[in-house]
C-alpha cells in the first residue's frame, strides 16, 4: 500500500473515530453530567411517552398518541423489546444503536467504488463531525435517521457499479425512511421524473407495501391519527425559526410584544404576528416546492440526469428549515447531510466543495451555540447575540439553497441509474 493510499485509509477511519467520540460525549456530558437529563428532559419524554407503553406491548396510534408516524416508535425506542429499563439505559441503548447504524453507513460509503477516495474522506469526516460537535442532537434525538437515509439514497444511486440492483432498493429506502419521519417523501415528486427510477424500479410495489403496513394503524387508531394531524397543525413558530428572529428583533426594538411558552416539545413564540407567520409558512413552502418540481421537469426534458433530480430534492430539504414554522437547531443535521449528499452525487467542483465545506463547519458551530445557550431564549428579552446567531443560520441556509440550486442548473452531469 502506497503512502497516499495509507493516508486516505486513515482519514476514512477518522469519521468513525469522530462518531465514537460523539457517543462518549453524549453519555458522559449529556446523560451523566447534566442533572436534568435523567429527570426532566427529552429523554424522560421519550421514556414516558414511548418506551413505557411500547414495553407493555401497546401499539402506537392504536393504544397511545405519538407525534410521528407509527414506525418511528420502533426506530426511536428499540429497547422497548426489554421492559423495566431506566431512562439512562434506554437513552444509552438508543445512542448505541445510532452509533452502530452510522458506522455501517460510513462502511458502506468506503465500499462505493464510483466515489473518489478524496470525496469519501471529506464526506466521512463531515458525517462524523455531526455526532462529535452536536452529540445531544445526534444521539439524543433521531434526526440521524434523515441524515443516514439521505446519504444511503445517494450511495445507492451514485456509488456502486451494480446500479440496477441498487436502484431496486431505492424506493423501499424512501418509503421506509418516511415511515419514521415524513420528510423523505419529498423525494417522490423529484425522483419519479427520472425515467429509469419510474419504469425500472419498484416504486408502486414499495408504496403499496408501505400503505398496507400503515392501514391498520389508521383504521384502528383513527382518533389518535387525527390527533397526530392536529398536533402539527396547532403548532406555532418555534424560537429558532426565521419568523422568530424577526419577532425577537422587533421586541428588542419595542415594535412588538412576544409571548413565549413551552409547547409541543419546543419553545414557541406566540401572538397575533406569530399566528400569521405560522399559517403562511406551509403555503409558502408548497409554492416553492411546486416551482422546483416544475424546474426539475424542464431539466429532465433538456437531458439532465438523475443527479439534477436528486439535487433539486436536496435543495427542497435545504429550503425547508428557513421557511418552516418549526426550525429547531437540531435541523442543522439535515442541512449538513444534504451538503454531504451533494458531494456524493457528483457535484464536486472545487469552489463548490470548498464553500459548502466551510458552510458545514459554520452550521455545526451555530447549532452548538444555539444548544449551549438555549436557556437565554427564555429570558424576558432574547439577547441580541442569539438573535444574530439565529439570523445568520437562516440567511446561510437560504444562501446555501440558492448556491446549490444554481450549481444544479449549471452542471449537467451524465450519470444515471440503471
Amino acid at each position: 500500500m502506497t503512502e497516499t493510499h495509507l493516508k486516505k485509509s486513515r482519514l476514512g477511519w477518522l469519521g468513525v473515530l469522530l462518531l465514537a467520540i460523539g457517543f462518549v460525549e453524549f453519555v458522559f456530558l449529556y446523560l451523566l453530567k447534566d442533572q436534568d437529563a435523567l429527570t426532566s428532559s427529552v429523554y424522560t419524554y421519550y421514556q414516558h411517552n414511548y418506551y413505557v407503553p411500547l414495553s407493555k406491548g401497546e401499539l402506537p396510534w392504536i393504544d397511545f398518541q405519538i407525534e410521528y408516524p407509527p414506525l418511528a416508535t420502533y426506530a426511536l425506542i428499540f429497547p422497548a423489546l426489554f421492559s423495566g429499563l431506566s431512562v439512562f439505559w434506554v437513552s444509552f441503548l438508543r445512542g448505541l444503536s445510532t452509533l452502530a447504524l452510522s458506522i455501517l453507513t460510513l462502511k458502506f460509503l468506503r465500499k462505493c467504488d464510483l466515489i473518489t477516495p478524496q470525496i469519501q474522506d471529506i464526506a466521512s469526516i463531515a458525517f462524523g463531525s455531526l455526532a462529535c460537535i452536536v452529540p445531544g442532537f445526534y444521539f439524543g434525538l433521531f434526526d440521524w435517521t434523515l441524515a443516514i437515509s439521505n446519504v444511503l439514497m445517494a450511495l445507492l444511486l451514485f456509488g456502486r457499479t451494480n446500479q440496477p440492483k441498487d436502484t431496486k432498493q431505492f424506493w423501499p429506502l424512501v418509503f421506509g425512511s418516511a415511515a419514521i419521519k415524513l420528510m423523505p417523501l419529498l423525494a417522490i415528486p423529484f425522483l419519479i421524473q427520472v425515467k429509469a427510477l419510474r419504469e425500472k424500479s419498484n416504486f408502486w410495489l414499495s408504496m403499496a407495501v408501505a400503505t398496507l403496513i400503515h392501514v391498520p394503524f389508521v383504521v384502528f387508531g383513527f382518533a389518535n391519527f387525527k390527533a397526530f394531524v392536529v398536533y402539527h397543525k396547532m403548532r406555532s413558530i418555534d424560537c429558532f425559526s426565521t419568523y422568530a428572529c424577526i419577532l425577537n428583533a422587533m421586541e428588542q426594538l419595542g415594535l412588538a410584544s412576544v409571548v413565549r411558552s413551552w409547547k409541543f416539545g419546543a419553545l414557541e413564540v406566540e401572538g397575533s404576528y406569530s399566528s400569521i407567520f405560522a399559517k403562511a409558512s406551509l403555503p409558502l413552502f408548497i409554492l416553492i416546492l411546486i416551482g422546483q418540481i416544475a424546474v426539475t421537469n424542464r431539466l429532465m426534458k433538456r437531458g439532465f440526469g438523475v443527479n439534477a433530480a436528486f439535487g433539486m430534492y436536496l435543495v427542497a430539504f435545504l429550503v425547508y428549515p428557513a421557511i418552516s414554522k418549526v426550525s429547531q437547531s437540531n435541523y442543522c443535521i439535515w442541512t449538513v447531510s444534504c451538503l454531504i449528499c451533494f458531494w456524493l452525487i457528483g457535484f464536486q467542483r472545487k469552489r463548490f466543495v470548498q464553500f459548502t465545506g466551510l458552510a458545514v463547519v459554520a452550521i455545526l458551530i451555530i447549532g452548538f451555540v444555539q444548544d449551549r445557550y438555549f436557556v437565554d431564549f427564555t429570558l424576558p428579552l432574547v439577547p441580541w447575540y442569539l438573535i444574530i446567531v439565529s439570523t445568520i443560520r437562516q440567511i446561510l441556509t437560504v444562501v446555501l439553497a440558492v448556491f446549490c440550486y444554481r450549481e444544479v442548473l449549471g452542471t449537467k452531469l451524465q450519470e444515471s441509474p440503471g
